[in-house]
């Protein structure tokens, strides 16, 4: 039923897959969804079969301690939830509660050998309608990727090997300076 809901909103649901995106470059990142531990099986094996160790890959999972079945040389970031942060969270005490699946990350990130695991808090709440020193969260990833630069003929950094040409569109006045050809030099006497 959410499924489709979801598949009908426009979204595609990841279970146990992988899709590659691209944004208008050669380069591409893979996003790897796993079913979540509490109402599925999550399959890495099945889920990372396209994937190449020279990708950049985000894994999505709602239980955290998913990474743990992840592999290492496949997997950059992982972002996952379930946990709310623990919900009552004590300072210097630590969580009141952790959920199945959250017992060992359930709150903010961590770098789990090679891969770096963020943990949001959410925004709802499990059992107790409560959060305590544990906000509710939503976070925002924004994806930026530059191609390298084109190679280009390069300017040479003595103007006395240059060949003549003027391709910045200035004239060379005697006193040294350089004008633009489309204005006036200032004139001090005006």
């Amino acid at each position: 039923m959410v499924s489709h809901l979801l598949f009908e909103a426009g979204f595609e649901v990841l279970n146990n897959q992988s899709v590659k995106i691209r944004n208008r470059g050669t380069q591409s990142i893979s996003l790897v969804g796993l079913e979540s531990e509490m109402l599925g099986n999550p399959d890495p094996e099945a889920a990372y079969q396209n994937i190449s160790p020279d990708s950049f890959t985000i894994a999505l999972c709602h239980t955290p301690d998913t990474v743990l079945r992840l592999p290492q040389d496949q997997t950059d970031l992982m972002l996952a939830g379930h946990s709310h942060g623990g919900q009552i969270y004590i300072p210097l005490l630590g969580t009141f509660y952790r959920a199945n699946y959250a017992e060992i990350y359930y709150r903010g990130k961590h770098q789990v050998d090679d891969i770096l695991l963020d943990v949001s808090n959410g925004t709802g709440t499990t059992r107790m309608d409560v959060r305590l020193f544990s906000p509710a969260e939503i976070v925002v990833y924004r994806l930026e990727h530059t191609e390298p630069a084109p190679e280009t003929d390069s300017v040479p950094d003595n103007p006395d090997q240059s060949d003549g040409s003027n391709e910045a569109g200035t004239d060379e006045n005697p006193d040294g300076s350089d004008v633009p050809q489309d204005q006036p030099a200032d004139n001090p006497e005006e």
